[in-house]
Formats: structure tokens, sequence, C-alpha cells
């Protein structure tokens, strides 16, 4: 039987179920770790994790698969890649192309690497403006940015780059203020409830540079319902006063979020920056929050309706206009007939919001036939798959949990040694998107103890590299430059384009690029795999030739 035929009678099959028939607490919209604005925790204070080891506290073999670089070929990718990041001001690209809420308003800063977003240039000030669209934009955002967090606090660690550093503070403000704008006003009791995303109030600043930038919300001054989520205005916002909200937190992007909590936890325990320590810090209290509160609810993802009152979006009933989605907000939906088919999403949660890994047991956390069912309706879930599993090991890492690392990190082998040989033909994905998604992916499993093959790391290096070739001459790396007429542009480099064929091509982008830092500054590198990367050799940081 195909897999896709086989999605299809396991939806039929829960499609029919109705909400009384999953297992979730009776009160499971009220939830009991409730966290109020004055900062008290209901719950208790959570046990901190440990201070990561310096090297891999373990030995994980694996053979070696493909030819081994030569030293030269290492040490030339390495120079390439660092020459790249420092010459294209890879941290101050990020930072002028993010906005949120400027410091200079007096109101709380953040910022955010937004989707559906235009840059206008218009004489010497850039307005980063958001498009007027029939159903919203911004779904999505938080994979992305906490690609980009990620990258930012290693950097921020390791070489303490005053660019990088303000970049992870200001995205870690940005998590929070997912948080903090679902805040219906004053008398709203729960504060860590995260929406997909919020809008604030327009304004103009200076950059740290000394260009004129302002941010113009206008485009999402406006509600609407679509099948996964609404958009309203709370007026009296605690924080931002009027803010646009749009609801229903989808668990797509919580994977890659929960992966970067670890690192969020290691900048605010070890940054020696205090704006870092402190943005993540709070970041930190608000996540720990957040997924107790998954977990108090039945590993249900809330959200909040246009009055600030909690709500399940899977098991409400829907307006005109909407369809049901029975598993958009949850890690349950399909245990029936997969038990515990979504293992990983709840063991991340149970570390980070109980700080407790004994509640489940997911083996070595490897691609579950749930998974592969899933893949085969929908590409982008491998994706997000990925991310839970990484976002395990993370937690197992700092929690010194090491027979479950173990564990996890062979699951990661032949999780990875499926997908380099996988049969996705029949499935709607380029095979070179399907291949630099990848490259990501073993990237980011590298910084937490995967021994890369040689055949892996050519892998890596062949999406890299064509993003350095295809990318050099990209034009717009500072929109305030002389050189950029006035006009209306897309602001972030491509990462794909077509051929002459009616193919794609794909690349490594922009928001993944400077990974291979956080594997620099990882203390769980794995000396039996192959080396991605001479970090000696790639000089990257802003501050290189002072």
């Amino acid at each position: 039987m195909k897999w896709f035929t086989l999605f299809l009678c396991v939806h039929i099959l829960v499609g029919g179920c109705s909400s009384q028939d999953s297992k979730v607490p009776e009160d499971v919209s009220q939830g009991d770790s409730a966290r109020s604005l004055d900062g008290s925790m209901d719950s208790g204070d959570l046990p901190d994790a440990q201070t990561p080891p310096v090297g891999l506290p373990f030995e994980f073999l694996r053979p070696d698969d493909g030819e081994p670089l030569s030293k030269q070929e290492l040490t030339e990718f390495s120079e390439d890649l660092g020459h790249f990041l420092h010459e294209k001001d890879y941290f101050g690209f990020l930072l002028r192309s993010s906005h949120g809420v400027d410091a200079s308003t007096g109101k709380p800063s953040y910022a955010i690497w937004w989707s559906d977003v235009e840059a206008v240039k218009q004489g010497d000030v850039v307005t980063f403006r958001h498009k007027v669209l029939d159903q919203g934009g911004g779904h999505n955002i938080i994979t992305s940015h906490s690609a980009i967090l990620a990258t930012a606090i290693a950097a921020a660690l390791s070489q303490e780059d005053p660019e990088a550093t303000e970049l992870a503070t200001l995205y870690c403000q940005g998590i929070t203020a997912t948080m903090k704008g679902m805040v219906h006003d004053a008398d709203d009791p729960i504060e860590h409830i995260m929406a997909r995303n919020i809008v604030t109030f327009n304004h103009q600043y200076t950059t740290r540079d000394g260009g004129k930038k302002a941010v113009d919300y206008s485009g999402w001054y406006s509600p609407y319902s679509r099948w996964n989520c609404q958009r309203f205005q709370y007026l009296d916002n605690p924080f931002w006063g009027s803010v646009w909200v749009t609801n229903v937190r989808s668990k797509d992007d919580v994977g890659n979020l929960l992966r970067a909590a670890a690192l969020i936890q290691i900048a605010a325990e070890q940054a020696t920056d205090e704006g870092l320590v402190s943005a993540c810090g709070e970041t930190l209290t608000y996540l720990q929050d957040f997924t107790a509160d998954i977990v108090d609810n039945g590993y249900f993802i809330r959200t909040k309706d246009d009055q600030g009152v909690p709500f399940i979006f899977s098991q409400w009933e829907k307006p005109e206009g909407m369809r049901q989605s029975d598993d958009l907000d949850n890690f349950v939906t399909f245990d029936p007939l997969f038990p515990d088919a979504e293992c990983n999403e709840k063991r991340a949660c149970d570390w980070i919001g109980k700080g407790d890994g004994t509640l489940h047991d997911c083996g070595d956390g490897g691609a579950n036939i749930w998974e592969r069912v899933s893949l085969e309706n929908n590409y982008p879930n491998i994706n997000f798959f990925r991310a839970y599993h990484l976002a395990n090991l993370y937690q197992s890492l700092l929690h010194e949990d090491f027979d479950s690392a173990k564990q996890l990190l062979a699951g990661l082998v032949t999780r990875f040694e499926e997908d380099m040989t996988y049969d996705f033909s029949h499935i709607s994905v380029p095979p070179d998107r399907w291949h630099a998604d990848l490259a990501f992916a073993l990237v980011r499993a590298a910084s937490q103890g995967y021994p890369l093959t040689s055949k892996e790391v050519r892998l890596i290096h062949k999406y890299t590299r064509r993003a350095l070739e295809r990318l050099a001459d990209w034009p717009r790396w500072d929109l305030w430059s002389a050189e950029i007429e006035d006009g209306t542009y897309d602001y972030k480099p491509p990462r794909s384009a077509s051929l002459e064929d009616g193919t794609k091509e794909y690349w490594t982008g922009i928001e993944e690029l400077g990974a291979l830092i956080e594997y620099c500054w990882s203390p769980w590198k794995n000396p039996a795999g192959q080396p991605p990367v001479d970090c000696e050799a790639m000089e990257w940081s802003s501050t290189r030739n002072q």
C-alpha cells in the first residue's frame, strides 16, 4: 500500500473521532502553570540544567562512508565561508532586515525575522512594510527565526561578536513578544500562551549603522479568519497598547523553537553580556511556562480568542468558513493508531516545562510509521520532525541524560541514512530541495554529537558552496547604500532559481548559512565524525580585522 493511501485511511479514521475521544484532562482549557503579570510561577521552581561539558562526555562511533575531504578542500571551504559571512556583514544584514519594536520608542524592544514583508526605499529612509493580504501573513515565522537565533547565540557566546549579541538579544525578546503580545489587558492572568505573530505600532528610528529605518504594520491592521487561525485586535495590551494578534500557535514551528531553547538556556546562564543574559533569561522563563502549559493540558497547545479567553482550537466548534483540523495544535491526535507517535515532541516539552525526561520513553526517537505517513502527505513535515528529534536530543545532553542521548543519536543515524536514500519520487518536493534541507539538518545534528560521514560532509559543502556562489553578486545586502535606487524590494536573498529545463535549483538559505558557527561553538562536537569545517580557518566575525 502506498504511504499516501495509508494516510487517507488514517485521516478518515481519526477525522471521525470527536474531541471527547482524545485522552485529555477534563479541565484541559484551564491549565495549572499560568504565570501572572508579576512574573511568579504557580507550578514552582524548575530544576536547572547542568553547565555544558567541554567535549562530548561519551563515545559514539560510526563507520565513515564516502570519499574524505583533503585538508586543502576543508581549509578552502572554511576560508570561503568565513570570508563570505564577514564580507557580507552577515549578522549586520540580519539586524538591518529584522524588525519589531525599537527601544527608542520607550516600549519593550524586540525583533522578528518576518515573512510577507517588503522593503520600500525612498530617499534615505527604508520602510519595512507588511503587505496587504486577504488572510494575513507571517504564519510560520518562528521556524526561520529560531534557526537564526540559535546561530546568533552561538556567535555571541564564542566570539562575543557585537552584532550577533545584539541580534540574539532582540531575537530572544522576539520570542517573548509572541507571548507578551497575547496578553489581553492588565487583568489577563495568563502571559505565556504564544501567538503565531503580533504586530504593534508604526514607528521610525535610526539603526546602529546610522540608517533611517521605518516599520509600517498598517497592512495587517485588519481582522480575518482562515482555516487555521484568526487575527483580531487587543486594544489594551499592557506592554504595547494596541496590538493585532494572529492566534493558534501551530505545532509546525514549535520543534525549531524547542531546539533553540537549549541555546537560550545556555545564553541565560553563560553569556557575558548582561543584556543578552537578561533577555534570554526572560525568554527561558516564558518557554518553561509555555511548555508546562502544553504538558498540563494533555499536550495540546492552547490559544486565546479575541477576548483573551484561552481555548483549544482543534476542539473548538468552527464558525462557517473555517474547517476542522484535528492535529494542528497537539501531539496526541494520532496516538490511538500510532501510540506515542509524537514522542520527541512530548519529551522536549517535558524537559523544558517540567524538567523531567522520565514522563516519556522515546527510545531512539527515529522516524516512525506516523512520520513517514505524514511526510507522504505534506513534505515540509519532515523538517518539523527532524527539529523535534534534535530538540529532544539537545535537552537530553543539557540535562546529562546520556543514556537517552546515545539512543537518540542512534535514531538520528537511522533517520538520516534513510533520508539519504529515501524514494521521494512521488512526493511533491524537488529533489534539490530535499537534499538542501537534509544538508542543513545534518549541520545542526553535528552540533549535538552526531558523527558526520564524508558523504554527508560533501552534501553540506555542496549546498553551502552553491549559496556562496549564487549570492556573491546579490545586490541588496545594504538597502541604505547609495547604489540602491528608490523602489520596492524583496529584501531577502533567494534560496532557489529556475533552470532552463524547468526544474529548480536550491541552496542553503540565508537563515541557515551561518549554522556552522554553532558547530564551531558547540561543546558536543563528536571527534569520531568527519569535521564539516575547519573552525580556525573560518574567520567570520565582524571584529576580525580590528
